[in-house]
């Protein structure tokens, strides 16, 4: 479930736009793409099986994650 939330919330934060993730999550061009269309997959799934109001807490929680294994990496 992380692993689908890291991946929508990565859909998320680019704007839901294919140039955007491709400059924010650098590979080669073709790699991007193939993620992209599964990042947006993982996130139209847990959206659909969650509904909106836990998805978005869903986002939240992962993003508060995230921050705290920055702090944790930067001590």
């Amino acid at each position: 479930m992380l692993n689908a939330a890291e991946a929508a919330l990565e859909y998320e934060d680019c704007g839901r736009d294919l140039k955007h993730y491709s400059t924010q999550y650098p590979t080669d061009s073709d790699a991007a793409r193939a993620l992209f269309d599964y990042v947006r997959s993982e996130s139209r799934i847990l959206r659909r099986l969650l509904g909106e109001a836990p998805y978005s807490e869903l986002l939240r929680l992962v993003r508060r994650h995230r921050e705290k294994q920055k702090e944790r990496l930067v001590q």
